[in-house]
């Protein structure tokens, strides 16, 4: 069974969904602090102008201190009816955007308080448009005791040695990917400095690394920006043009 863990990204990209392809069983994982700085609460669309610029998701705290299953959003703000605008605005000559809008609106307006949720329900739909059948679990309670008895070993020990967090990620993988028994480990590119392949095969895992092949497809700027959010290419490429660029990828 091959298997990929990642954390609920906020309308992540096309490389995103094609490690939910590629795998049975894709995990989105809530049982880890909370970074400031991640993908979980931004990304990047393209201005009409052809400029690239973040879009987010806020929430009510940013503390590193909190797991991602603690993060709350602001519900009080219209964040969504505000992102729907900018999409419209920076979108509405593309070419797919008549095709795009009414489905993606939809998936915008997901009611929940929990940044967790919002994001793993939005990645679902979004992967439900593009046929992709994986299935991706969101619900990781179960795994709340081997987080605890993680933190307990990798605690600073008395004799003042440093936690070792790579040490403690490779661990985690490990030990979820033998309870879903799975044998094959897929993890994005990124991965492939932070990762051995002979700690996973000790362990009866193969480990690959997805790449995206490289891509094009017409934006409003001549020149092309790749990495964008999901959105930019549902909106240039359309959901038949999306899925095709979902084949586009190796495993090394």
């Amino acid at each position: 069974m091959k298997l990929a863990i990642m954390q609920p990204y906020f309308y992540p990209y096309l490389g995103y969904f094609q490690l939910i392809k590629a795998v049975d069983k894709f995990i989105l994982y809530e049982n880890v602090n909370f970074r400031k700085a991640s993908w979980m609460t931004k990304n990047v669309i393209l201005a009409k102008k052809a400029n690239p610029f973040y879009i987010y998701v806020p929430v009510e705290s940013r503390s590193s201190n909190k797991r991602i299953s603690e993060i709350k959003i602001f519900a009080y703000k219209k964040w969504q009816e505000k992102l729907i605008n900018l999409i419209h605005h920076n979108y509405y000559q593309s070419k797919y955007y008549h095709e795009i809008k009414q489905r993606l609106d939809k998936i915008i307006y997901t009611e929940t308080d929990s940044l967790h949720t919002y994001n793993s329900k939005t990645i679902c739909m979004i992967a439900e448009l593009l046929g992709i059948t994986t299935k991706i679990d969101s619900e990781n309670t179960h795994y709340l005791e081997m987080e605890n008895q993680l933190q307990l070993k990798y605690q600073k020990k008395q004799t003042g040695q440093s936690i070792q967090p790579m040490q403690r990620k490779t661990e985690r993988v490990i030990l979820i990917a033998k309870q879903e028994n799975a044998d094959v480990f897929i993890n994005a590119i990124g991965g492939s400095l932070l990762y051995s392949k002979t700690e996973f095969a000790q362990n009866n895992i193969d480990l690959f690394f997805i790449k995206t092949n490289n891509y094009n497809y017409k934006q409003s700027s001549e020149a092309f920006f790749s990495g964008l959010s999901i959105i930019d290419v549902l909106m240039n490429c359309g959901i038949e043009g999306t899925i095709e660029l979902l084949n586009h990828f190796e495993l090394e």
